[in-house]
């Protein structure tokens, strides 16, 4: 499991609306002079320290040793694939010089509103401080999410497309068991074939994990009957639903769809 170290104003935490779940939050009084803390995720406090209390506990890093003072909920830093690792949140007063640092401003304004002052204000506190690369957490959202939008999207555009070739199929004269058999039919070949040939690459690829496998055999025939079976019933019934669907649907409403 990776750690992801995240060195943070005291005030990072309550705007980035991150839960507190154990403890306290790190202080503005949190620096040099002071004993030297971390804030822990809460997947990092039950992996670390299981069945005991994370707070008062000691994580070591380069700089030395830091009490955990508080525990904070998980979050997808990476993407949403991937969970959140072991987070630890160091007060930025307590730690070296950055050459880069990034703020994070919540307001309930525009960010096209906001941003103008934002960057006034940083360049009264240095003129030499690049104040110009604003983005929105938003904009960071959507770009991770944008390849499911896509994939949603077509996904969305092939059903519009099924759904005009339903409605032309009944206006050319289809009745309504003739589509049903159809969408079945096709669904129930698809799902054949591909038993057939993941039957074929299962036999070779159990023989590999033979050892991994207890009390049921590489080649168990029962499983493989077992699997196949429900596959097909999935299949049929996954196929039937829209089938029933589609054979009810308005031939010139769907035209009118598409």
């Amino acid at each position: 499991m990776s750690i992801f170290p995240h060195v943070v104003d005291s005030r990072y935490i309550e705007t980035m609306k991150i839960p507190l779940l154990a403890g306290r939050n790190l202080a503005i009084d949190d620096d040099r002079d002071s004993e030297q803390v971390v804030l822990i995720n809460d997947l990092a406090a039950k992996t670390i320290f299981p069945g005991q209390d994370p707070l008062g506990q000691i994580i070591l890093s380069g700089s030395g040793e830091h009490l955990v003072v508080g525990v904070v909920g998980d979050l997808r830093h990476q993407s949403l694939e991937l969970g959140s690792g072991f987070q630890v949140y160091f007060p930025y007063k307590q730690m070296g010089d950055f050459s880069t640092l990034e703020m994070v401003v919540r307001s309930p304004l525009p960010a096209a509103t906001i941003a103008p002052a934002v960057s006034a204000a940083l360049k009264e506190l240095d003129p030499a401080m690049p104040t110009q690369d604003f983005w929105t957490l938003t904009a960071t959202v959507d770009q991770a999410v944008s390849a499911r939008r896509f994939a949603l999207s077509l996904l969305g555009a092939f059903a519009g497309v099924a759904l005009l070739l339903v409605g032309v199929r009944m206006a050319l004269g289809a009745s309504a068991q003739d589509v049903r058999q159809q969408v079945v039919g096709r669904t129930l070949i698809l799902t054949l074939v591909g038993i057939a040939i993941g039957g074929m690459v299962s036999v070779v690829g159990t023989r590999l994990l033979g050892a991994l496998l207890f009390g049921v055999e590489p080649t168990d025939p029962a499983t493989f009957v077992a699997v196949a079976t429900i596959l097909v019933l999935v299949a049929t019934i996954s196929g039937l639903i829209p089938a029933i669907r589609a054979s009810r649907t308005d031939s010139a409403a769907a035209m009118r769809v598409g």
